[in-house]
Order: structure tokens, then C-alpha cells, then sequence
């Protein structure tokens, strides 16, 4: 009986168990011991089937309900704006990184949530066991004002997959979802038998996390009569005990006789597998970079080559990183242009001087008059400056120097700098904004400690805070009303 020989290996392991020791101590004393999980488990081995089918059904009862509650909660957190002011970007930060849920779990509890916050019938038929919270989340895609109550009555007590059919047939796919798929590929290095030991020692010195290597002979590795269509031929190694990987690879001999005896090292390597689609303009417009690209790569380029040329170019012209440097070249060279004409004009002072060693008296007093307008020259133009009118604090402009707002995403980071009351910070990098600590409308200035970078939310999050609701929405009312009669 297969019960019972689970209950005795159970209390053996927990007579063998140092804590059994502990257990008893504390009996004898009258203390209570927290149950381990081998007394757990020899517990519900005891129940019989009746007990053990009546206890399951109770905590899956209890479960649901958690669940549900789980659901009000989270909409009222939403609702305050705790997951903001908390430091997370949203609710489904704020489920995943202090909540612990996985991506999936996460989002289909905060869709279910708002789902119910906006069809309350949702919380009935949830209660009832009549749907689940990921019918729920899938069908809240297609679910209206209308339709919700309907849609509830199709999908009760329906699987997954006929609400997801049931969905993709309200709702047909428009474009094809991008993706993000991690893949681990191979790549092939062929290796001298001299520098062997020397790119064996350099593999072993970097221990990257990222990437494993491991050789095999290409007369060891090689299957007589395997070959690819390209000609290449085929060798079977294993990496980390796995199992054994087919790689195939042209020019294995060739490169073996040209180069002498060597050796075959395989790296296994991180990539990142991209499906998107993409326009006939997009085609024509990749078609023409590639002919750019052809002078520097005549053999061609992949997407992958083409996509990082491109990537850092706009990098190197966008980024607040890559302004600061170029600033700082044009103020370095304009020095180094200005004191080098000091040093032209100093030395073509020298030879004049050498030159005019008895200067006429004429000549002394053109200088003279000539050095008596350049210091009047400036002196007029301080006049000048000192008579324009100053701007007054009610004049000052909102316009912040691109200069200020490079240095602040250096000085942040380029990450949002909300921080909740437990010091967790925000740290997001999407539609980042330049905020001003001390708000412009209540005196604060445009210099870089009274600047921040945060992100849109977070930055409406604060305007909350400091002007108050009736205010802000009289401000997005107006705004609405500017737009629209703009249009």
C-alpha cells in the first residue's frame, strides 16, 4: 500500500531528523514547537481519501475568496495611489517587485481588478465560482458597458482556450504581437594548437556568467560521412554535462590544413530572439541602409549589424550623455583656440617691438590713441549692459537650457528619482521628465538643485500633491478646451 509506505519512510525521517531532538524538549517542557513540513506532510498522510477530498475542496473555497479580496484590495491601492507613492511606476510594479508575482500572475490580477472596479457585476460571478480570474482577465479586453453582463453569462463555467477563441473572434489580431525570446546559440572558434593554452587561460580568467566554452578535437569530433549542404562539416559536442549539441561549421578541414593542427572551441552564447512586422516602407528604407552600409561592409550586413549602426548613431545624437561630451569638446577646443591666438598675437607683439626699437614720435602717439579706443570700446558696451533693464520674477521664462537639463539626467541618472516614504526609488527610464522641486508657480528656479527627473506619472503623482485636485483638474479641463479649440 503505497499510503502506508509513505507514512512510515515520513516518520522514520523524522525520528532520524535533528529537530525531532528539539521537539521533545519542548514537549517535556510545555513549550510549542512550529510543525516542520516532514510533520506536516505525515499529518495529511494519515487523513483518509473522504477527509483529504473534503479538506482540499475547504481550502480551495478559501482560496478563491483570498483571491477575490486580493482584488478589492488592490483596487483601492490603485485608487489612493499607493503603488506611486510607494516608489513603483504602477500597479503592476508595484505586484511584481514588492508583491514578489510573477509577470504573468501580476497582470492578470491587475486587469481582473480593474475589470471589477468597472463592471461590479464581475465581483458576483467571481463569488459564485462561475469565472475565474483569467477568463476574467482575457475577456476584459472586449468587455463593455453594454455587453459585460452578457459576456459573463457566455463565459460562465467555460475553459480557457473557448474564452480566448471567444475573444480573438470579437476582437481579430491587427498586427502581430512583437516578442522577446532569450536563446542561447553556439558559435564555433577555430583555434591554433600554439595559442590554445593561452585563449584557454584567458577563458578561465574572465569566467563569464553569460557564456560557456569547451573544445574537442575535430578528428575526435568529427562523424565520417555527416555533412551539411554547405559543405561544412559536422561535429557533436556537449556543454555542462547537457545534452551532446550537433554543430555543423564549413571549412573545418580546410582551415585544419592551411593553419596546421588546432582544435575547435564552442562558446555558448546569451542572444535575444526579436519577432516584429514591419511596412514595405520599412523594407525599402533597411534596403537602402544596407546600400549605405555596403562601402564599410561589402559582403553584407545581417539585421542584427544594421540595427546596432543604427542604434548607436541615434544614441550619439540623442542621447544627454553624448551632448554633455560634445559641450565639452567645443568649450575645450574654443580654449585651446583662444589661448593660441594669445600666443600669436604676444609673438607678433615681440617682432614688431624688435623691429621698432626707436618707434617716431607719430608713431607713439597713433599707439597710444589706439589702445585709448579699445579700452573705451569696452567700456561703452559695460554702459550699455549696465543700462538695459533687468527682468523682474515676474519675467522669469519657464525655458530651461538643454545645458541644466543634461546635467540633471547625468547628476539622476537618467532614471526617475521619486523615492517612497521606505526610500524605494522609481528608477524608471520611460517618459522621463525634468520637474521642478519647488514648483515655477510657487517661486522655484530653473537651477539644477531645484531640478529632478521623473517620470510622467510620477511628476502628475507630485503636481497632485502639491496643488491639490480642483486645481490640476481645472488645469487639464482648460488644457482639453485649448486643444479642442485648436482642432
Amino acid at each position: 500500500d503505497y499510503r502506508k509506505f509513505y507514512v512510515r519512510e515520513a516518520r522514520e525521517k523524522i525520528r532520524s531528523s535533528p529537530s525531532t531532538s528539539k521537539r521533545t524538549r519542548h514537549a517535556a517542557r510545555g513549550e510549542k514547537s512550529s510543525p516542520s513540513s516532514l510533520s506536516r506532510l505525515s499529518e495529511i498522510s494519515l487523513l483518509s481519501d473522504g477527509e483529504l477530498l473534503k479538506t482540499v475542496s475547504q481550502l480551495r473555497g478559501t482560496e478563491k475568496k483570498i483571491e477575490i479580496t486580493m482584488l478589492l484590495y488592490l483596487i483601492e491601492v490603485e485608487r489612493r495611489g499607493l503603488d506611486l507613492a510607494s516608489g513603483y511606476k504602477s500597479l503592476f510594479y508595484y505586484c511584481t517587485r514588492h508583491l514578489k508575482y510573477s509577470e504573468s500572475v501580476a497582470s492578470r490580477r491587475v486587469r481582473a481588478a480593474r475589470c471589477m472596479r468597472d463592471y461590479p457585476a464581475v465581483y458576483e460571478y467571481l463569488s459564485a465560482g462561475k469565472v475565474n480570474i483569467c477568463n476574467i482577465s482575457a475577456a476584459a479586453k472586449i468587455m463593455t458597458e453594454k455587453n459585460h453582463k452578457s459576456l459573463l453569462d457566455q463565459i460562465s463555467g467555460k475553459s480557457t482556450r473557448y474564452v480566448k477563441t471567444l475573444v480573438s473572434s470579437h476582437q481579430p489580431a491587427t498586427r502581430i504581437r512583437d516578442m522577446i525570446i532569450p536563446v542561447k546559440v553556439f558559435e564555433k572558434v577555430y583555434v591554433k594548437e600554439s595559442g590554445k593554452a593561452n585563449e584557454k587561460a584567458t577563458g578561465e580568467e574572465s569566467g563569464d556568467a553569460n557564456s560557456h566554452s569547451f573544445e574537442t578535437r575535430g578528428s575526435q569530433g568529427a562523424l565520417a560521412g555527416l555533412e551539411d549542404p554547405g559543405g561544412g562539416q559536422r561535429f557533436t559536442t556537449s556543454a555542462g554535462g547537457k545534452n551532446p549539441c550537433t554543430l555543423f561549421g564549413a571549412g573545418a578541414e580546410k582551415g585544419s590544413e592551411s593553419e596546421g593542427e588546432g582544435s575547435i572551441r564552442v562558446k555558448e552564447i546569451q542572444k535575444f530572439k526579436l519577432q516584429f512586422a514591419v511596412s514595405p516602407e520599412f523594407m525599402t528604407k533597411y534596403k537602402r541602409v544596407k546600400e549605405l552600409m555596403s562601402t564599410r561592409t561589402p559582403r553584407g550586413i545581417s539585421f542584427e549589424g544594421a540595427f546596432e549602426a543604427l542604434m548607436d548613431e541615434y544614441i550619439e545624437r540623442h542621447s544627454p550623455e553624448a551632448r554633455t561630451k560634445r559641450r565639452e569638446a567645443r568649450v575645450a577646443k574654443k580654449k585651446m583656440g583662444s589661448a593660441a591666438k594669445v600666443e600669436k598675437v604676444k609673438s607678433a607683439a615681440k617682432v614688431e617691438r624688435a623691429k621698432n626699437e626707436a618707434p617716431a614720435a607719430k608713431t607713439v602717439k597713433a599707439v597710444k590713441v589706439a589702445s585709448a579706443a579699445r579700452v573705451a570700446k569696452p567700456a561703452a558696451k559695460t554702459d550699455l549692459s549696465s543700462a538695459a533693464p533687468t527682468k523682474g520674477p515676474e519675467e522669469l521664462s519657464r525655458f530651461i537650457p538643454q545645458a541644466i537639463k543634461d546635467q540633471v539626467n547625468k547628476r539622476d541618472g537618467g532614471k526617475c528619482a521619486f523615492r517612497g516614504p521606505d526610500g524605494q526609488r522609481c528608477g524608471s527610464k520611460w517618459n522621463i521628465q525634468v520637474d521642478h522641486i519647488i514648483p515655477f508657480a510657487l517661486g522655484g528656479s530653473n537651477e539644477p538643485d531645484n531640478l529632478q527627473l521623473l517620470c510622467r506619472r510620477h511628476n502628475q503623482h507630485k503636481a497632485l500633491k502639491d496643488f491639490g485636485k480642483k486645481k490640476m483638474h481645472r488645469h487639464s479641463k482648460r488644457d482639453c478646451s485649448g486643444k479642442e479649440h485648436s482642432k
